[in-house]
C-alpha cells in the first residue's frame, strides 16, 4: 500500500509538470509550427545593427585570429628548437614496489 501511494504521488507530480509546460508553451503566442529561434513572421527584418554579423566581417575576424595563432605557434616552435632548460629544485624520494627486484 505504501508503494502505491508513492507511485501515485510521483505520477501526480509528473502530470502537474506536464500541465505547467503545456500552459507555458501556449502562453508564448507563437504559431504552432514555428521554432522559438526563428523570428516572428510579422516582425520587420533587422537592419545592420540588429545583431546580425556580415559574413565578410566574420571571415576577416577569423583570418585575423588564425594569423595571430600562427604567429604564436611559430614563436613556440622557435623556442622548442632552441631547447628548453629544466632545473629541478626539489625531487621526492623514489619508492619502488617490493615485488620488483
Amino acid at each position: 500500500m505504501r508503494r502505491r501511494s508513492y507511485l501515485n504521488a510521483v505520477l501526480s507530480v509528473i502530470a502537474i509538470c506536464l500541465v505547467a509546460l503545456t500552459l507555458d508553451r501556449l502562453s508564448d503566442h507563437q504559431e504552432p509550427g514555428q521554432a522559438f529561434a526563428q523570428p516572428a513572421s510579422n516582425s520587420p527584418e533587422p537592419t545592420g545593427g540588429g545583431g546580425l554579423v556580415a559574413a565578410a566581417d566574420q571571415r576577416k575576424a577569423m583570418i585575423g585570429e588564425l594569423r595571430n595563432l600562427s604567429t604564436r605557434l611559430e614563436r613556440i616552435e622557435a623556442q622548442l628548437s632552441r631547447g628548453i632548460t629544466v632545473k629541478v629544485s626539489e625531487m621526492p624520494d623514489i619508492k619502488f614496489p617490493k615485488d620488483a627486484k
